[in-house]
């Protein structure tokens, strides 16, 4: 099979299906002259790194969210976080921001009855509210720090033992 061949200017998203069919690309500079070769896995590396941080952030609002359906009543929390009754029609319309306020409340976070300390869980899980909405705003366009992404995984890891 010959090689494909780009020129350094093409998005890569227009590049992908000639990633598909021979699993690399040679990249052309402005001079035309073969610089570099982007492969399959180069790109599934690049993939797996953005979207490991998605699919965390998934996975921790998941998790909360089943704990507080599990431990609360819809109109507990709404009672909590939408007085007004306009915006919670179900746990799933839940934010972190509605997580924080439910578990904030000293009453509540006993009712979960896990030994840990709330001040700490609730100033942890709103530095990971910031670290979210950065990621989901494509605030920066820097790699997560590892000590962030350790965060998020170690929550889950929390979250997973705590909420079963």
């Amino acid at each position: 099979m010959d090689a494909r061949d780009v020129r350094y200017d093409h998005d890569l998203i227009d590049v992908l299906p000639a990633l598909a069919e021979s699993d690399f690309v040679l990249v052309r500079d402005q001079h035309n002259t073969i610089a570099g070769i982007v492969t399959a896995a180069d790109v599934a590396r690049a993939y797996g790194d953005l979207a490991s941080h998605f699919l965390l952030i998934g996975e921790m609002d998941r998790r909360l969210r089943q704990i507080i359906a599990g431990a609360f009543t819809l109109s507990e929390v709404t009672g909590l976080c939408d007085p007004a009754g306009e915006r919670l029609t179900s746990f799933g319309d839940m934010t972190i921001g509605d997580y924080l306020r439910v578990l904030e409340k000293p009453e509540r976070w006993q009712q979960l009855g896990w030994p840990l300390d709330r001040k700490v869980f609730i100033g942890r899980l709103e530095e990971i509210r910031r670290i979210r909405n950065n990621v989901m705003h494509f605030n920066s366009s820097d790699p997560l720090p590892k000590a962030d992404v350790d965060k998020i995984r170690n929550l889950n890891k929390l979250l997973r033992e705590y909420g079963e």
